[in-house]
């Protein structure tokens, strides 16, 4: 069922406003009603937000320790990745970079998080991570 999202709902009824359509991970425009089929990890942030920040905090807090610049290259790099299809050549490209960089980007993040962007169960942390520090920037 194509049901809008909106701001507290349940899932299996509609979910919270989030990121762009299609599975983009990060960004906090919330521009607009959306279907839950392209909000889940929306979803699951907003319905428990002490949850969410806590994640957020453990996956991504480790990165507090680098300058901003660093961090958001890092976090940049991490959101382009999981909002295309997993490819560091697609990533790469995506951000104008070698595919060396990317692969650099990657172990300084898995260095500094101890996740790893290329594991499939990092990935699901990292991208669930990202949606609660979007929609919970506070924390």
């Amino acid at each position: 069922p194509d049901r809008p999202a909106t701001a507290g709902s349940t899932p299996g009824r509609s979910a919270p406003n989030g990121s762009a359509p299609g599975g983009s991970t990060g960004g906090a425009s919330f521009a607009g009603p959306m279907r839950l089929e392209d909000c889940w990890l929306e979803a699951f942030v907003a319905q428990s937000p002490e949850l969410a920040a806590e994640l957020a905090e453990r996956v991504l807090g480790p990165l507090a320790e680098i300058g901003p610049v660093e961090r958001e290259r890092l976090l940049e790099t991490a959101r382009t990745h999981l909002a295309g299809d997993g490819a560091i050549a697609e990533t790469a490209a995506a951000l104008y970079c070698h595919r060396n960089t990317i692969q650099h980007r990657f172990a300084r993040f898995r260095q500094l998080t101890g996740r790893d962007i290329r594991a499939p169960q990092d990935a699901a942390v990292i991208a669930l991570a990202l949606r609660a520090a979007a929609l919970h920037p506070e924390t």
